[in-house]
């Protein structure tokens, strides 16, 4: 009798595990497929966990890496890097969520546009304890934009200068 539980349980163990590959491998191709990635952050440690995907946003491999708070903020644009910041200290004060747009600087020099979703996590006393959240990659969106408003502003002129012409 024994002897079948310890299997049965075994057996359950391998197919939770199973179960829990599974469920990585499905998050993991989905936040490739949306260029989303997460990160959770112990304050008091200053250990952060960053998916694979967000080191690749970054422009790192996976685990490349000890993703402290200073190495994140370090790769935060100089001109962003204090309205993170700020953002950060009023959520450690206040807690709750956030969402902000900001940009990050890759190593290879490229600027990437970033949407940042956060929550900070307070323990009993009301001291943040941790900061988890996603981070959306809309760079994409920012470039297509800005094309967009240089070619509806070459528009404008090319007319501006057709009507002078024609007037």
């Amino acid at each position: 009798m024994r002897k079948t539980t310890e299997r049965a349980l075994r057996e359950e163990l391998e197919l939770t595990r199973q179960l829990l590959a599974d469920l990585q491998s499905r998050v993991d191709e989905a936040q490739q497929l949306a260029n989303m990635g997460d990160y959770d952050w112990h304050i008091e440690t200053d250990t952060n966990s960053w998916s694979d995907q967000l080191y690749r946003i970054y422009g790192y491999e996976p685990q490349e890496f000890n993703a402290s708070y200073d190495r994140f903020l370090s790769m935060v644009h100089p001109d962003d890097r204090e309205a993170v910041i700020a953002t950060h200290q009023e959520m450690y004060r206040v807690g709750g969520s956030w969402r902000m747009t900001e940009r990050i600087v890759r190593p290879d020099g490229e600027v990437r546009h970033l949407v940042t979703n956060g929550v900070v996590v307070m323990d009993e006393n009301g001291t943040p304890v941790r900061m988890r959240g996603t981070c959306l990659d809309v760079t994409d969106r920012v470039r297509a934009e800005a094309a967009s408003e240089e070619l509806a502003a070459t528009l404008r002129e090319i007319t501006s200068v057709v009507a002078q012409r024609a007037g």
